[in-house]
């Protein structure tokens, strides 16, 4: 089952979704609004983290009800009358129409995952927009390590599982972290050395290996008296391919960057 007729959510439709706007972190729901975290719903209307339930309007932590406002119960009827009454005062006041508002997080901007995506280069910057922001945002423990990474041995074949009971320290920005059981069955696995970063350090180095979320216009460096290519591509017989695109490879990088026909024709 997938999802119809849905717009504008994120992390939704698993098990079947349909009339779902503005939300995030939805399954099985059907007539959804403006709804955060919310599992095998109808009806519902601006709620967060209500499950199993129908015919909510304004409603956190609710489970296997139906017919709330602000969760207190009414009948049918009454319900009706009120949540139309609330909906149009919320309109004429400009609050309703939007998923909640960046003042109700109860996280810093810099907490989040729009960091990542979008982020604001300065506090003042994320303050202006309307968003909170943590100046102590960095968590963990620091200086409880019992195994310092000078004595971490360089292959994973000389460690032993005493490591499980060790704590680690990160040569990047000092945030003690451990290593659990399915982790070091992992390393041997695969081969892989224990890490000398914690796990936020490495999510942060993945994150830098990505290109930026921003396009340039760009013309395929497809040319056979330089690149020597392999076979005579569709788009062009001879010289530079003659194709523009937008790609999220900046001028001045060194990737030879080719379009979609000449790359499919090397690599097929």
């Amino acid at each position: 089952m997938g999802v119809k007729d849905s717009m504008d959510s994120y992390h939704y439709g698993l098990g079947g979704s349909e009339l779902i706007y503005e939300t995030h972190a939805m399954v099985h729901s059907y007539n959804i609004l403006f709804v955060h975290l919310s599992y095998d719903n109808s009806h519902l209307i601006y709620c967060d983290s209500c499950h199993n339930s129908e015919n909510l309007l304004g409603c956190v932590g609710m489970k296997k009800n139906k017919y709330c406002i602000f969760n207190k119960a009414y009948q049918p009827d009454e319900y009706k009358k009120l949540k139309e009454k609330i909906i149009a005062y919320a309109k004429e006041t400009g609050e309703y129409g939007e998923f909640f508002p960046p003042q109700l997080s109860p996280f810093g901007y810099n907490e989040t995952q729009g960091q990542v995506y979008m982020p604001f280069k300065t506090r003042e910057e994320a303050i202006r927009a309307g968003y909170k922001w943590e100046d102590e945002a960095t968590t963990g423990t620091f200086n409880k390590e019992t195994l310092k990474p000078e004595t971490i041995p360089e292959t994973i074949d000389e460690i032993q599982d005493s490591i499980l009971s060790e704590v680690l320290v990160c040569v990047g920005c000092n945030r003690n972290y451990r290593i659990v059981n399915n982790e070091l069955t992992f390393y041997r696995r695969e081969k892989i050395p224990i890490p000398r970063l914690c796990p936020e350090c490495r999510y942060q180095k993945r994150l830098s290996l990505r290109p930026p979320r921003q396009l340039w216009h760009r013309k395929c460096m497809c040319d056979y008296k330089v690149h020597q290519n392999t076979i005579k591509h569709p788009d062009h017989s001879e010289g530079v391919c003659p194709n523009e695109f937008e790609t999220s490879y900046s001028p001045d990088r060194p990737e030879v960057v080719y379009c979609e026909t000449c790359y499919n024709a090397e690599v097929v």
